[in-house]
């Protein structure tokens, strides 16, 4: 229990510094002293301020530059973090830091935070990939990530959020299959929306294949008599032959008259279809 408490101050003593909105509860903790909790260890300023290091702020972009430059002054390995220049030791459930303009990437350690209800690093410069560890976040009731560009797949961890109730994923760069199970089965498009990566539900590009050939439709669909073009070239040939044919006999009658062995051919043609016709009665 105290190791936990000691990494759950950790993001909020960083956030608060950097002059981030942040709500810090751990109502679900309780002390036996009345008085508040004012003691940072060694551990834990060292882990601020590697976690500082490993952020920054684009000052071409951020009106918070210079204050936050200033506030980081005090901050030195050894002495009490709770006195440090915007530094508050008080705790709630919330951890919030948006609209920042942060840059870096979402470090491991936030997952460490197991009493978070609430997450929001929406609207700032964060890359690199979605910890898996935020599913160690057991009562994360929301989670916004929004307008970053973080990349790569959505964790499969994050399905263990059993009472994740809000996920904003939305404006950055994922790609992969959406996970589902539990709490996923009930966001909707909105949560992934401007991630033109992501395929499976809710979103309406699917994973595999995108595009199936159906095969073509049969020339005569409703008898089935020819189900590809090919079969068409055939018919069309044999049209051909016998107008060519019939023509040529026409015309051959037409001149000459009609010649005997014209006469016996067609005879002898007609007993063979007459016997075969009887063959089958």
């Amino acid at each position: 229990m105290k190791r936990l408490i000691q990494w759950y101050f950790v993001l909020c003593f960083l956030l608060l510094s950097l002059n981030f909105q942040v709500d810090c509860s751990l109502s679900s903790f309780s002390f036996n002293s009345s008085t508040p909790f004012k003691l940072c260890s060694y551990d834990q300023s060292f882990g601020l301020i590697q976690f500082k290091n490993s952020l920054s702020i684009d000052c071409s972009v951020s009106l918070s530059c210079d204050k936050y430059k200033r506030k980081t002054i005090s901050w030195k390995v050894g002495t009490n973090c709770c006195f440090w220049d915007g530094v508050n030791c008080d705790s709630e459930t919330a951890v919030d830091f948006s609209s920042n303009k942060f840059q870096g990437k979402i470090p491991e350690i936030v997952g460490s935070l197991s009493s978070l209800q609430i997450l929001n690093f929406s609207h700032n410069n964060l890359t690199g990939h979605i910890p898996s560890s935020l599913g160690n976040l057991a009562a994360l009731e929301s989670l916004d990530l929004s307008s970053n560009k973080l990349i790569g797949e959505i964790p499969m961890q994050l399905t263990g959020l059993k009472f994740l109730g809000v996920l904003n994923l939305s404006q950055n760069q994922l790609v992969g299959h959406i996970p589902q199970g539990n709490q996923f089965n009930t966001f909707l498009n909105d949560s992934y929306g401007g991630n033109l990566g992501l395929c499976g539900f809710p979103v309406s590009k699917t994973c595999g294949k995108e595009d199936t050939q159906e095969p073509p439709e049969s020339v005569f669909h409703e008898e089935g008599i020819f189900s590809s073009p090919s079969d068409w070239k055939f018919v069309m040939m044999g049209y051909g032959c016998g107008l060519v044919l019939g023509l040529s006999a026409g015309y051959i009658i037409l001149t000459i008259g009609k010649p005997e062995w014209l006469v016996r051919m067609v005879q002898r043609v007609g007993y063979k279809i007459l016997r075969r016709l009887k063959r089958y009665d």
